[in-house]
């Protein structure tokens, strides 16, 4: 049975926001129009396919875009986007149903209206060997038919189904209509055109990306290829889409082009965004001394954003002698987090972390909010290293040192963090007997390293993980659930695999109730907590810079500056 009173279904199932307006198109925030945007970068581009990006700039980047059946809209929370009203979900949460817009078009060189047959095909192509999508595999395993599907026995997923061009229905072999609904705020659910793509996802690797087709206000200028900028490019820019229909979309679109330009570091990205013109901060937070300057001297032109981040040290939970719980919990005990956070910036970037869900995210304030759930370990910012040498004892080492003879590896990146907090790595696991080579590489093979599992090192410093929506379904199941470890791509990077673990994390995922889901989320969180499969260092504020002459506008959910709605004074 479908669940009555869709509004009650849409925020209390699925904990979305609506504010009361289902299909809100009131123009509240004003600005200029017109003008180029630069956006300032200091790492090539990333993957910029729907399915596949990988970091919260990119999507920043496909907000723009792509439009998806939810989004955000600044004041108003997460509102209808592509759909028309919140979701029906059945009583057992195991099928859901949304009714689509009839009058959104695809931009060049589709030029189309949009049906349900587009959503199908969006989340079915992420399941593709070529897409591989790890969002697809986090938050839509559990589509009826998948099975099949992912072993070519069947051409299509039998959960997905159109049954008119404005209706898609989803029905699930669990109970989680409850993430299914929140993942649509995601752009791997934007509508996609079979009849285009399909061509393009039939390579060994997807080349989408780079041929894309917008929704969204606007689109991916080609460069002189006619191709869209791929991976480890240094510059692309937003032009205007023409088959974006204003009268269709929230959306205010004010610039008429928004550039992302490439500077040499994150000190001189910062001067030219403070200093400059027309100018925001993109891939990039500033460095501590750069973001305490600016508080003091600029501070209307610095964003403090809360979007559900963790930064931390990912330890390897099957690397001797750090397979040994016992001994991951005396190195955590012997870290310095609050000089780690002082490297970062100190307290204006955010709190030291007692457990892993973040602020804001429920089940948080279920786990101890900011005390946390009481693990000694995780008591004392500034280290114990009294306490570290009693769970070595524990572990079996009598002196309280490593006796053995495991010589470990950190893979960091060249960055100022990195180089700040190499220092507390090293004396947090030499006070402790265990030798450590910390080891700087760039940070694109930093990423392959630490996310393929056959050459996962034993540390990766300076992780860092944002949610994709306010659940901690976005959170601990990427990070620690065993059953989301893959061979590339791999996001839980300390290799857990662990019943105490992935038990409550898939009892969690699997509760409806939002009370009790909360509460299913801080028993997870406790039990990841626990095993120590890495030292929290920040619940971190991630700071965004404007020039002077901006009007910026922060897409809450990703803690990055909405494009659709910035606009230049």
């Amino acid at each position: 049975m479908i669940g009555a009173a869709l509004t009650v279904a849409f925020a209390v199932v699925t904990g979305l926001a609506i504010a009361g307006v289902l299909l809100s198109r009131v123009h509240e925030i004003g600005g200029n129009r017109g003008g180029t945007l630069r956006v300032l970068a200091v790492k090539p581009l990333g993957d910029l396919d729907p399915s596949r990006h990988s970091t919260a700039f990119d999507a920043s980047l496909l907000h723009a875009t792509v439009r998806t059946p939810y989004a955000f809209q600044p004041g108003r929370g997460i509102v209808p986007d592509l759909a028309l009203g919140p979701p029906e979900i059945s009583d057992d949460s195991t099928h859901l149903e949304l009714t689509l817009r009839p009058d959104i078009s695809f931009g060049p060189p589709v030029d189309r209206k949009v049906t349900a047959d587009d959503f199908v095909y969006a989340i079915e192509r992420g399941f593709l060997p070529s897409v591989d999508s790890p969002y697809a595999q986090y938050y839509l395993k559990k589509i009826r038919g998948l099975h099949a599907f992912s072993e070519g026995k069947a051409e299509s997923i039998s959960g997905l189904q159109a049954p008119d061009d404005d209706t898609l229905v989803i029905d699930l072999a669990d109970p989680v209509a409850r993430t299914i609904a929140q993942a649509m705020t995601m752009p791997m659910t934007a509508p996609v055109p079979r009849e285009y793509a399909s061509h393009f996802d039939q390579k060994p690797e997807s080349t989408y990306a780079r041929h894309q087709v917008a929704t969204g206000p606007y689109r991916f200028e080609p460069g002189e290829s006619g191709l869209i900028p791929g991976p480890a490019a240094q510059a692309v820019s937003l032009v205007r889409n023409p088959s974006w229909d204003p009268d269709t979309d929230f959306r205010q679109a004010f610039l008429d082009r928004i550039s992302v330009k490439p500077a040499a570091d994150t000190d001189i990205a910062s001067e030219k965004v403070l200093h400059g013109r027309a100018s925001v901060s993109g891939d990039f937070a500033a460095s501590p001394d750069v973001l305490h300057e600016a508080l003091a001297r600029t501070p209307d032109q610095v964003r403090l954003t809360h979007a559900g981040v963790i930064v931390f040290i990912i330890l390897n939970t099957t690397a001797p002698p750090l397979d040994d719980v016992n001994v991951r919990r005396a190195v955590t005990a012997a870290f310095d987090q609050k000089g780690a956070r002082e490297a970062l910036g100190g307290a204006v970037v955010g709190k030291i972390p007692t457990h892993w869900i973040p602020p804001g995210i429920p089940g948080f304030e279920e786990a101890g909010g900011v005390e946390g759930p009481g693990f000694d370990f995780l008591s004392h910012p500034r280290g114990d290293l009294e306490l570290a040498r009693s769970y070595m004892r524990t572990a079996g080492y009598p002196s309280g040192r490593y006796d053995g003879d495991q010589s470990l590896v950190a893979i960091g990146t060249d960055d100022t963090f990195t180089h700040d907090i190499a220092g507390s790595v090293r004396d947090a696991f030499r006070t402790l007997g265990i030798p450590i080579d910390i080891r700087i590489v760039p940070p694109e093979r930093a990423e392959a390293l630490c996310s393929t599992v056959a050459t996962t090192p034993d540390v990766c410093l300076n992780a860092t993980w944002t949610k994709d929506f306010d659940d901690a379904v976005s959170i601990l199941p990427p990070l620690f659930a065993g059953f989301n470890i893959r061979e590339r791509g791999n996001s839980n990077r300390s290799l857990l695999d662990e019943d105490t673990v992935n038990v409550p994390i898939n009892e969690a995922a699997t509760t409806t109730g939002a009370a009790d889901r909360a509460e299913e989320w801080a028993e997870a969180d406790r039990e990841v907590t626990s095993v120590a499969p890495g030292i929290p260092v920040v619940w971190d504020y991630y700071p965004l810079l404007r020039s002077e002459d901006v009007k910026g506008i922060v897409d809450e959910e990703l803690g990055r500056w909405d494009l659709s709605f910035t606009s230049l004074r």
